[in-house]
């Protein structure tokens, strides 16, 4: 498999994958997710940024996220290091919305986290700053969350004093303990793969809009009733839900 990952930018014309994704503002007044969706024949990119910070310009801190990660895309023709083209890219812009808050005081606050998924033909990698998250769906093993939160919450959670349906009611539910934007010494980032994208499989990124508002058995649910823009209808159920957040749900399908 890794021997194929060197020159898959140039070994079909037809797009391998398809991909599908819908983001709103919500309840709030800005919308400061952000996502990413490309692909180069048998190479995808998909990225959700949640911006934080609010009036510290979150929305900036994730539209710059996924901006760097589109220009990176579209500039090489082969990808000989996935694992450092997701890395490398997380720290140019981790570095970059720090000087932006040392420049101008507007953008102190400023953050995002960043989830997602690289695939190269039948291989994938995930990426994972912050509370956003990257699923894997298959219609016989269900679904699997491949990335776990960093976050107040999920700490309780791997200490035992908190439940998962406790979590999705906590007041600390939205506290983060890493993120772009926080100096550098702090951000926890996990690069994992490369894992095999078998046949049925589907890659599934979300905002906390989504997740923090449907269980993972919910959310099973809507995958399993197959709707013509399943994007979309995660997010509308996150927001009959009760989603005060910015909500974004993005998908990536193998084409047979």
């Amino acid at each position: 498999m890794l021997s194929r990952l060197f020159n898959s930018f140039g070994s079909f014309n037809k797009p391998a994958f398809g991909l599908a994704s819908y983001t709103i503002a919500g309840k709030k007044p800005v919308n400061e997710d952000s996502l990413l969706t490309v692909q180069k024949k048998r190479v995808a990119l998909v990225l959700v940024a949640d911006g934080v910070g609010g009036h510290g310009h979150g929305d900036w801190a994730s539209q710059r996220c996924v901006e760097r990660y589109r220009q990176a895309f579209e500039g090489i023709d082969n990808l000989n290091d996935p694992e450092a083209f997701l890395k490398e890219n997380a720290w140019v812009v981790a570095r970059e919305v720090l000087r932006k808050g040392e420049d101008d005081p507007a953008y102190r606050n400023a953050g995002t986290t960043l989830t997602g998924c690289l695939v190269i033909e039948d291989a994938y990698y995930t990426i994972n700053i912050g509370d956003s998250r990257t699923y894997l769906y298959n219609a016989q093993k269900g679904l699997k969350r491949l990335t776990k939160d960093h976050s107040m919450v999920q700490e309780m959670i791997d200490a035992g004093t908190l439940t998962e349906e406790e979590a999705l009611s906590h007041p600390y539910r939205a506290r983060m303990t890493s993120a772009i934007g926080q100096p550098l010494e702090k951000i926890k980032m996990e690069v994992k793969g490369p894992f095999t994208l078998g046949p049925g499989d589907w890659l599934l990124s979300f905002s906390d809009g989504v997740h923090d508002y449907l269980t993972d058995a919910q959310i099973l649910q809507i995958i399993q009733r197959r709707p013509a823009d399943l994007p979309r209808e995660l997010v509308e159920q996150a927001l009959a839900a009760g989603s005060h957040d910015n909500i974004t749900a993005c998908v990536l399908t193998p084409k047979p």
